[in-house]
């Protein structure tokens, strides 16, 4: 209620009053003798205009160096003199603990950018201040994935050998990862390859038939992260040629458990182990050299196995080398004796059988005296009356023959001839005959020809 005084108008009369309770307002105006009362009533209901949310600010998840935004939904009266609602976001990094607020964001959308390298979660809840109240939202966590970052090495291998690469995450991402890498060989032009499904610290299958250069472009963690620098983002797989080695001798005839030695060259890195088919092994520092066998039998020789320097191993060999062996010398009929007869000289003849034989006739002059005779021949002719022996060397030995005697002999004379005689018929006739000479034999002959069985002297 109000009364006017002092000749005032309706004009002085407040417009407006701030009132609390619901119910029913009446503005009632009465002079001040109190002979006139205007009177206005109105109703007006007080509706209660609390701030409340209805929709609370959602959890973020991004990768480091990207922009969370949080928004909050809310209703009620302004703050007297206020356009709209104020809001205060605030900030915790212990889980709730303890909260600050966040110098930007007075609007119901608060917009976080993070750094390349910030990890870990952060809350934010936003205060709201009405005419009548101020609410705090619910916390929203925004959780800040790592980008993946590491290193990619290579390996060393021979060829042939499976090449691997090995992806080694420096930062806690999470896997399986997916590479793009660039891969280089030496001399050749760049492939870009796709690797899925690689973890860290685990060796994955990479081509390489040459020396490669690996360079990475880009990773992807299972968060879906990416990033395109890293600590060691070129890699490099070395890739060394297979060793060979070859025999380069020429096929042989040697004696039993005779020595060999067989030549060799080798390709790759010194210094080289190769192996041959009989399991002979040497070590050779260079890439030539010999290695020396001892066959007991017929023999081809080859290269199964040649390891180099770079541990590489392969069973490339060339060439091979027959070793056969040689027959032994041996007597396999002596020299005989034989008899000198005037005039005509006597042949002494062995045989033998072997590999490379030559022959060296001896004369037996006195014990212990001997003189070598004859040329290198299986056969001796001699006039001399005396003892003889050969000896017969081939590749691999010597054996020396029997004695053979070569005697004189005195030419066959006829000392006493038989005597003709007269004998009646019927009767028999006996004839004889005297010689000189040596190992005589006779055969006496008749009218008709040679008389059977009559062979001796009479």
């Amino acid at each position: 209620t109000g009364t006017l005084s002092g000749g005032l108008t309706s004009a002085t009369v407040p417009t407006s009053i701030t009132v609390y309770i619901p119910g029913t307002y009446v503005l009632t105006i009465t002079n001040s003798t109190g002979t006139a009362t205007c009177a206005q009533t109105a109703s007006v209901t007080l509706v209660s205009r609390s701030v409340s949310i209805s929709q609370q600010p959602n959890d973020v998840t991004l990768c480091a160096g990207g922009t969370a935004t949080f928004t909050v939904t809310a209703a009620g009266d302004y703050q007297a003199g206020a356009m709209s609602l104020s809001y205060q976001w605030q900030q915790s990094n212990d889980g709730g603990l303890t909260w600050t607020n966040v110098t930007s964001g007075g609007t119901a959308t608060l917009t976080v950018s993070t750094s390349g390298t910030a990890t870990g979660t952060i809350q934010y809840r936003v205060k709201i201040i009405g005419h009548c109240n101020e609410v705090l939202s619910n916390p929203a966590t925004l959780t800040i994935n790592p980008r993946p970052n590491g290193t990619l090495t290579g390996n060393i291998i021979c060829e042939g050998s499976p090449a691997t690469l090995l992806y080694t995450s420096s930062v806690a991402g999470t896997g399986p990862y997916t590479l793009v890498y660039t891969a280089t060989p030496s001399g050749g032009l760049s492939t870009t390859v796709t690797a899925s499904n690689v973890v860290s610290g685990v060796a994955f299958s990479a081509s390489a038939i040459t020396t490669t250069t690996y360079v990475l472009t880009s990773v992807t963690d299972a968060n879906g992260c990416v990033a395109t620098t890293f600590t060691g983002g070129t890699a490099t797989i070395t890739v060394f040629p297979k060793p060979t080695a070859s025999l380069t001798s020429n096929s042989v005839s040697v004696c039993a458990n005779s020595p060999v030695t067989l030549n060799l060259t080798m390709t790759g890195t010194a210094p080289f182990t190769v192996t041959l088919n009989d399991g002979t092994s040497a070590t050779f520092t260079g890439t030539t050299g010999t290695i020396t066998v001892n066959p007991n039998a017929a023999t081809t020789y080859q290269v199964i196995s040649v390891t180099d320097a770079n541990a590489c191993n392969s069973s490339i060999g060339a060439g091979s080398v027959t070793v056969t062996m040689a027959s032994p010398a041996a007597i396999t009929l002596q020299p005989q004796d034989e008899t000198l007869c005037p005039g005509a000289p006597a042949t002494l003849t062995v045989q033998a059988a072997g590999t490379s034989l030559s022959y060296q006739w001896y004369q037996i002059i006195s014990a212990g005296t001997v003189s070598a005779v004859g040329s290198n021949s299986n056969s001796l002719s001699t006039s001399t009356a005396a003892t003889y022996y050969v000896v017969v060397t081939g590749g691999c030995n010597s054996v020396t023959s029997a004695n053979a005697v070569v005697t004189g002999n005195l030419s066959s004379s006829i000392t006493s001839h038989p005597a003709s005689l007269i004998t009646c018929v019927g009767n028999s006739a006996s004839f004889s005959v005297s010689a000189a000479g040596t190992n005589l034999a006779y055969q006496w002959y008749g009218p008709t020809g040679i008389i059977s069985g009559a062979t001796a002297s009479v």
